[in-house]
């Protein structure tokens, strides 16, 4: 049916796809702030934001790697508490890679596989301790370009918890409570985890209004679910974009609102961030319309 659909739609059919082998990506630095107000307390989570992308294509195939990072320390959220020597920090990170075919200059599908790890870690003198969750994101996605100035991304995958690991510490708590060290993991110890599963999609329409301004709106669902408790988390995003007219450089502005919710309970936060990017290769300015965005394992918290 797919076959038919594509070789009947003049959308799909009627513009070929170029033979050369092409470069192309990006690469970006960049800050973002979670926001808001949960039990009658505000709070403010600034993290910095770190990344880029590069594809090849060759004919009708085409390859992407992508790589991020986004983080941020204890000190900067609540600046005015005073712990010592002690350093507490967040990270998540991300490669993944994605395959597709382009049936023509404006329209290409494919699937996508990424291994994504969250941690935090605390560190001092008499402290050392971290856990990761480690993750495999899959699934598939495509990619329409109506046209020179509007353009529009879809996804739906998986999300595949695979192990918590934690190293700890603490001989503070050794000491003063008797614990014995062996309890306690100071060595890397990791745990499948069992039960947790999670779905996601989303899409994404940009609109160019010139060479040098787009803007791009987007959404995402995520669903987690485990041991017959469900959660989900939607995630809705405003973005402008300001490209320089004589360098390869953007400067983009977002906004963005995250729900979390469950059964009875639900909480909300706004996203606000800006994005320097440079592309470079054989596309130029317009990697933006050609390059699948980066698949994370929960879009919209970071």
């Amino acid at each position: 049916l797919v076959s038919l659909f594509i070789s009947a739609s003049p959308a799909f059919a009627t513009e070929p796809v170029p033979s050369a082998i092409r470069f192309f990506g990006d690469a970006y630095l960049g800050s973002h702030v979670i926001f808001g107000s949960e039990l009658g307390e505000d709070f403010l989570v600034p993290m910095v934001d770190l990344g880029g992308r590069l594809a090849v294509t060759n004919g009708r195939f085409g390859l992407q790697l992508d790589g991020e990072y986004s983080g941020f320390e204890l000190g900067w959220i609540r600046p005015d508490i005073d712990v010592g020597d002690i350093n507490a920090r967040f990270g998540a990170t991300g490669l993944s890679g994605h395959a597709s075919v382009n049936f023509n200059e404006r329209f290409k599908a494919g699937a996508y596989l990424g291994y994504m790890i969250g941690s935090v870690s605390v560190s001092g003198e008499s402290v050392s301790a971290k856990a990761s969750l480690d993750s495999l994101v899959y699934g598939v996605e495509a990619h329409y370009q109506h046209d020179e100035n509007n353009w529009i991304e879809a996804y739906a995958g998986v999300i595949d918890p695979r192990n918590v690991t934690l190293n700890l510490y603490l001989p503070v708590l050794w000491e003063e409570y008797g614990l014995d060290p062996d309890v306690l993991p100071s060595e890397d110890t990791s745990m499948p985890i069992e039960g947790l599963n999670a779905f996601n999609f989303g899409a994404a329409l940009t609109h160019r209004f010139n060479s040098q301004w787009s803007a791009t709106g987007k959404i995402d669902f995520t669903r987690l679910s485990f041991d017959g408790a469900s959660a989900n988390l939607l995630s809705l995003k405003a973005i402008g974009a300001y490209t320089l007219e004589t360098m390869p450089l953007t400067l983009s502005a977002s906004l963005g609102y995250v729900k979390v919710s469950s059964p009875g309970q639900s909480a909300g936060a706004f996203n606000i961030g800006t994005r320097l990017t440079f592309t470079f290769g054989d596309s130029g300015k317009d990697a933006s319309t050609q390059l699948f965005s980066t698949r994370r394992a929960l879009p919209g918290l970071y």
